[in-house]
């Protein structure tokens, strides 16, 4: 409840204008009104009138008055104030009961008397002479107040009937604004709770969501997003079961492929050439399994009838073709069971069969009446790619490398003849009917169905088998020629390659690669597609120079035979190899190039070179010069231009590696231009400055063309025919003495030119866009001075340590 002192202004100003201040106080009322019956006679007495009626008539009681003390009443109700004025002015109704009663009940009645003054005279009598109330006048009135008229009367009550129940309304609208005050501020005050409530609640609903969010990060984290893990949250109103769900569904659905050979390789080698490999490939997760090894099949089992022996000191078994029989001699059956034998699967050759593939043609195609076998529409692949194709085939069965519906793409061949053009093969299944094959050299290309049986081996009279070209190889293992030092290799079960940092073991083991479907089938088209391209494997030998250009022909020629590589070059001392197998043809070409060099009579050191004999494992590469002949030679070269030099000591640098790459590039140079004069090698003078002679002498590489400085001929490894130019350059120890090089250097066909520092070559032969020359000539200073932009052109033979006496005169 809200009382009148909580009402607006308005409110309390309008409630102050129609309700008297004291008409909901009892206590007020009673003491103004009710309580004037009980006033004491003496207080009427006050009052003339009464005191004479109360003097004429002794039995006269005395009717109920209001005090004349009305102090304690606010001159703002009117409705007293009237009654008071009322009273004072016309004390007789003091003596009226029945007018102090109306006036009592009815406090309005006293304004309305007060404003009408001509309606009291029916009040100035007495009680008995009061207002008939059935006739509505008063009992023994005069006919002059008969004649009032009482139509006017009622008009003026009904009006301020009417001006009552107005102000009564006013006060009900009032009282219902307070009530519906009183009602608003119940719902704020509920507003207000609710509002704290929902707080409260929406505090606990954002730590229970906290701590959904984190066991759900804690689940699914490794394979979803924080962030999707969120919104996934959000997506599913934070119900747990179906958020369990919903993240259940996206977790990607794991798959695997393994890979092996040479897939290894092309997977080290894009995981080292890809630099964002691991943000590519986010969920794989790469296992690395030990391959159990096969053991070879030996001997070839279509060779069973054989007497087969064993390579001297070797326990291993040589097949080769009989003298006078070449390779392209043999027919494609003859050379499958040559060369690929051993790697058939033993319940075919068990069978005394070959498996062989051969693709669909038609009348309107060139080879159509060339097939070989007339009854179908089919012509055979030759052995090297029926052996591909076979190879693949079983992988796919086994599940190795490859897969069903995995396309793999092989070299052409025709008559044992690389045709230049690239065939992909894949099948759907084991039925070989679901095998096909497209050209990929031609756009458009037709795909055209495969089709496998297996072919008998046909006895040729000598022995089963069709051994008719066969014989087992003798192997004389003193002898150095190129034929029988490769019949002594064997790299099949070779333990000896070691495995680079970081890198994958190719031979031995299998990769199984672990991750989502989309980052799987990427990963293993980027390995495919890798794997699939000759160029991208290349291996390389440290060539020690230990073999003449023929036995490379014979080397390149048995490796492209062996292991299908596509080339073997001599490429900055080193051979690099190209082709799928280019691992094997390095093994096998670094065997060779060691069996070389042991049984080879054609590398011969200088003649003045000391313990030749273990010169690859003497670790001795300084050794004085204390020939006389050798000495005064270098000496008086070195003096010739530096008089006043004093030579403390010339020592000879035997370093076999550097010596073989040497040789080597005397061989090529020689073999390039016809003619070991044109070789041209000449002694020439080099200094070091603040790089130490034995950083030199003791590399692998000796002069380094990767420390070389752009000179006024480029960058190149710098020679002069004057060791005085030479001086300013000389190396300086830390006794005061100087040493400088006197090196053996190939100049082969030499162009002389002005200074040009962008130089990185010799510039090409005159009307050659190919072949370039060996060497530059300039001149400077008052001395030739020769550059070589190879390092294997140079070798380091002597190293002259001399101080000076007197400052050189250049001469």
């Amino acid at each position: 409840m809200m009382y009148p002192s909580q009402l607006p202004p308005v409110a309390q100003s309008a409630r102050s204008s129609i309700v008297p201040p004291n008409i909901n106080r009892p206590d007020v009322v009673s003491s103004s009104l009710t309580s004037t019956s009980q006033l004491s006679l003496d207080s009427i007495k006050s009052y003339p009138i009464a005191q004479q009626q109360t003097s004429s008539n002794p039995n006269f009681q005395a009717a109920p008055i209001i005090s004349n003390n009305f102090s304690n009443i606010s001159p703002e109700d009117k409705y007293i104030k009237a009654k008071h004025n009322l009273l004072l002015k016309y004390p007789k109704l003091l003596h009226n009961t029945h007018f102090m009663d109306l006036i009592c009940k009815d406090p309005h009645l006293a304004l309305v008397f007060s404003e009408n003054e001509s309606l009291l005279d029916q009040f100035m009598q007495p009680n008995e002479q009061c207002m008939d109330m059935a006739t509505g006048r008063i009992k023994g009135q005069s006919s002059a107040v008969e004649q009032v008229d009482d139509s006017s009367v009622k008009k003026r009550l009904e009006k301020e009937k009417e001006k009552r129940e107005l102000e009564q309304e006013k006060m009900d609208n009032i009282a219902k604004m307070q009530a519906r005050l009183e009602q608003e501020l119940g719902k704020i005050s509920e507003m207000k709770k609710e509002r704290i409530k929902q707080e409260e609640l929406a505090q606990r609903e954002l730590k229970d969501k906290e701590q959904m969010l984190e066991q759900m990060t804690e689940i699914f984290g490794q394979q979803i997003p924080p962030l999707v893990i969120k919104q996934g949250l959000e997506l599913c109103a934070w119900e747990i079961n179906t958020a369990i769900e919903r993240f259940s569904s996206l977790i990607p659905t794991l798959h695997k492929i393994s890979f092996e050979g040479r897939q290894v390789l092309a997977f080290n080698k894009i995981r080292a050439i890809d630099l964002n490999f691991n943000t590519n490939y986010k969920t794989i997760k790469i296992s690395i399994a030990k391959k159990e090894m096969q053991k070879q099949q030996s001997p070839n089992p279509y060779l069973k009838g054989l007497i087969q022996k064993k390579g001297a000191g070797t326990g291993q078994l040589f097949i080769k073709l009989k003298e006078g029989i070449q390779e392209k001699n043999l027919t494609q059956m003859e050379h499958f069971v040559w060369r690929y034998g051993d790697r058939v699967d033993s319940k075919v050759s068990a069978l005394k069969k070959v498996p062989w593939w051969s693709y669909g043609v038609k009348k309107s195609d060139k080879n159509y009446e060339q097939r070989q076998d007339k009854s179908v529409d089919f012509f055979e692949f030759d052995s090297d790619q029926n052996f591909q194709i076979e190879m693949f085939y079983q992988e796919c069965l086994q599940g190795l490398n490859n897969k069903f519906g995995d396309r793999y793409r092989i070299a052409g061949d025709q008559n044992l003849v690389q045709t230049g053009n690239i065939y992909e093969i894949w099948g759907m299944s084991q039925d070989p009917t679901t095998w096909f094959e497209q050209n990929m050299s031609f756009k458009n290309a037709p795909q055209r169905r495969l089709r496998r049986v297996l072919k008998d081996v046909q006895d040729q009279g000598d022995s089963q088998f069709g051994v008719r070209a066969f014989v087992i190889s003798s192997i004389e293992e003193e002898k150095g020629d190129s034929e029988n030092i490769f019949d002594l290799i064997n790299i099949e079960n070779d333990d000896e390659e070691e495995v680079k940092e970081g890198e994958i073991d190719h031979i031995r083991s299998i990769v199984t690669v672990e991750g989502s479907e989309e980052e799987i089938l990427k990963l293993k088209q980027k390995v495919n597609e890798y794997s699939q391209n000759p160029r991208n494997f290349i291996s390389f030998v440290d060539f020690e120079g230990t073999a003449a250009p023929d036995f490379l022909e014979a080397l390149k020629k048995e490796a492209i035979k062996r292991y299908q590589i596509n080339d073997l070059v001599v490429a900055a001392g080193q051979l690099k190899i190209i082709g799928f197998n280019c691992e094997q043809a390095r093994r096998f070409s670094k065997k060779a190039l060691m069996l070389r060099a042991k049984y080879t009579q054609r590398l011969i050191y200088p003649k003045h070179w000391q313990n030749v004999e273990n010169i690859e494992n003497d670790p001795i590469l300084l050794r004085p010069v204390t020939q006389k002949q050798e000495l005064n030679q270098v000496q008086n070269e070195f003096l010739k231009s530096m008089p006043g030099i004093i030579v403390v000591k010339i020592e000879r640098i035997q370093n076999a590696k550097l010596w073989q790459k040497f040789h080597m590039e005397s061989s090529m140079i020689e073999k390039k231009l016809q003619s070991k004069e044109a070789v041209n090698i000449r002694y020439l003078f080099h200094g070091t400055s603040q790089t130490p002679p034995s950083a030199i002498y003791q590399s692998e590489q000796g002069f380094n063309l990767c420390y070389a400085n752009d000179g006024m001929w480029g960058r190149a490894n710098y020679f002069a025919a004057k060791a005085f130019y030479s001086i300013t350059y000389s190396h300086v120890l830390p006794d005061g003495n100087f040493q400088m090089f006197y090196a053996r250097v190939i100049l082969g066909k030499c162009k002389a030119l002005a200074p040009d520092k962008t130089l990185r070559e010799p510039p090409f032969i005159d009307g050659s866009t190919t072949v370039r020359y060996d060497s530059v000539q300039g001149f400077t200073r008052d001395t030739d001075v020769f550059m070589v932009y190879s390092n294997a052109k140079a070798y380091p033979e002597y190293l002259i340590t001399y101080k000076l006496d007197q400052p050189p005169i250049p001469k």
